[in-house]
C-alpha cells in the first residue's frame, strides 16, 4: 500500500521553538532564584555556567530539534487507517485502524490558538496507548478531517448493526 504523507502547517515549527523557549525558562527559573539563597550556592556552578549550557541547550532545541520534527511530522488517511509519523531524533509511524476508533475531538491550547494551529485527537478502543494526536494542524484542514472520521466510524457502526 502506498502512503500519501500530508504535512502539517508550516506554523507547526515556530509554535515548537517558542514552546520550547517557555519550558526552557520555566525550568531556567528555580534555578536561576536559587543562585541568590546563600546555603545553596556552594551547591549549584556559576550562574554564568548555567547561562551558557542554557544557551548552548536552547540552540540546539530551536536549531536543530524544533525544525526536523515539523519536517519528520506527517499523517496519512487510508481506507483502512489513519497514520502519524513524528520524531526528530527518535522516529515512529503509527497507525490506528478506522475500525478501533471511538471518537474523535480538536483539542487546542492557548499558544496553539496563537499560532492557528490545533491537535487532531483520536481516541480508540482498548488501551489508552493506542490514541494518536496529529498536531500543527490548521483548524480548516482538523475539522474536515474530523468529520470525515465521524462519518467512517457512524457507517462501521451502522454495518455492524446491520450485521447483526
Amino acid at each position: 500500500m502506498d502512503i500519501s504523507w500530508q504535512a502539517v502547517s508550516e506554523r507547526y515549527q515556530p509554535y515548537l521553538q517558542l514552546n520550547f523557549v517557555i519550558t526552557l525558562v520555566i525550568i531556567a527559573s528555580p534555578l536561576v532564584a536559587a543562585q541568590f539563597i546563600e546555603p545553596l550556592q556552594p551547591l549549584l556552578p556559576a550562574w554564568y555556567w548555567l547561562l551558557a549550557g542554557w544557551f548552548v541547550l536552547l540552540l540546539f532545541l530551536l536549531g536543530f530539534i524544533a525544525p526536523r520534527r515539523y519536517q519528520y511530522t506527517g499523517f496519512a488517511a487510508t481506507e483502512v487507517a489513519i497514520m502519524l509519523r513524528r520524531g526528530a531524533l527518535w522516529r515512529s509511524q503509527r497507525g490506528v485502524p478506522l475500525n478501533r476508533i471511538q471518537h474523535v475531538e480538536i483539542k487546542e491550547s492557548w499558544l496553539e490558538r496563537q499560532f492557528g494551529i490545533c491537535q487532531l485527537c483520536i481516541y480508540t478502543a482498548g488501551s489508552g496507548g493506542a490514541d494518536i494526536r496529529i498536531p500543527g494542524l490548521p483548524p480548516q484542514l482538523a475539522e474536515p478531517l474530523k468529520q470525515q472520521l465521524l462519518h467512517t466510524i457512524a457507517a462501521e457502526q451502522l454495518l455492524e448493526q446491520n450485521d447483526d
